[in-house]
């Protein structure tokens, strides 16, 4: 954290320190003193909770410190996330005429907070024209009937019933949009939102905040440490290649670590345990460490 700190622009240093126990955050802030590093702030402050909103507006920088258990809280809405700018990046990267716009430097329908008012729109999204455009570019292969496709994408489910008529139990799956954000640079935000959608993050949810606070730093380098990670560790392969990890008996907490992880690609990221896996399988999670060959084992 303290080499990460030093190198990093004022303003722009961004860490997610997460552990078993909230109260360990006063242990944190005694480590970071023995390095004579009592500079780096660590939040929430004393036993405050993690504030509602826009993270950012309360901590421009710092070592978040966080639990697992408050990471995989999936049930909860925070309010004010759902308008904020990662929301807005995911906004812009599902709707045509959002890249339409942006594509042709129009002002769009003016709809939201960043469209059509000048500057704070791309500022929100956290990157350039430029950016904008490709992913604009990007989208138009993908949408090839336009807005009216994308909507019937959003509305079709398909039902999976098992057991057959009324008594049987229903899995209903909403089918997921086109997007196009790995197909195109994009900025921090647009990618993180991306990611978090398609692994069916929910919008405003604790980690949808945390994921929005780490990637509106510059670039989305930001360093996250997972203190006791094999917390993690049950996170269970999909029996197939390409399958999902959603569609496995993985925990909430695994499914929520390597959610954070595909979100911030630009992130650094510090695996600390001293019982981190009993089996090869166990390190599903450490998402940044799969050797060459290692998948294919699990």
């Amino acid at each position: 954290i303290k080499e990460y700190w030093v190198r990093r622009p004022v303003g722009a240093r961004r860490v997610l320190w997460i552990s078993t126990s909230a109260d360990l955050r006063f242990d944190a802030r005694r480590d970071l003193a023995d390095i004579n590093a009592e500079g780096i702030e660590v939040v929430p402050k004393a036993k405050d909770s993690l504030p509602k909103g826009e993270l950012a507006e309360v901590y421009p920088e710092g070592v978040m410190f966080v639990t697992y258990s408050l990471l995989a809280m999936s049930s909860s809405e925070v309010p004010g996330v759902k308008k904020g700018p990662l929301a807005q990046a995911l906004k812009f990267i599902t709707d045509p005429a959002a890249r339409a716009a942006a594509a042709s430097g129009g002002r769009g329908r003016g709809r939201g907070r960043g469209r059509g008012r000048g500057g704070r729109g791309s500022a929100s999204r956290g990157g350039s024209d430029d950016d904008s455009a490709a992913v604009a570019a990007a989208a138009e292969g993908e949408v090839a009937d336009g807005e009216d496709e994308m909507q019937q994408q959003q509305e079709d489910e398909d039902v999976d019933a098992e057991g057959g008529g009324g008594g049987g139990r229903g899995r209903r799956k909403k089918q997921q949009k086109k997007i196009s954000w790995k197909k195109a640079p994009g900025s921090a935000l647009e990618r993180a939102a991306g990611e978090l959608y398609a692994s069916h993050v929910a919008v405003g949810s604790r980690l949808w905040q945390i994921v929005e606070w780490l990637a509106g730093a510059e670039g989305g380098e930001v360093l996250i440490v997972f203190d006791e990670c094999h917390r993690a560790k049950n996170l269970v392969p999909p029996a197939t290649p390409g399958g999902s990890f959603a569609e496995t008996r993985s925990t909430k907490t695994g499914l929520a670590v390597l959610s954070l992880q595909n979100a911030l690609p630009n992130a650094r990221v510090l695996y600390s345990s001293a019982t981190g896996a009993s089996t090869p399988t166990n390190m599903a999670y450490m998402a940044r460490l799969l050797p060459v060959g290692f998948k294919d084992t699990m």
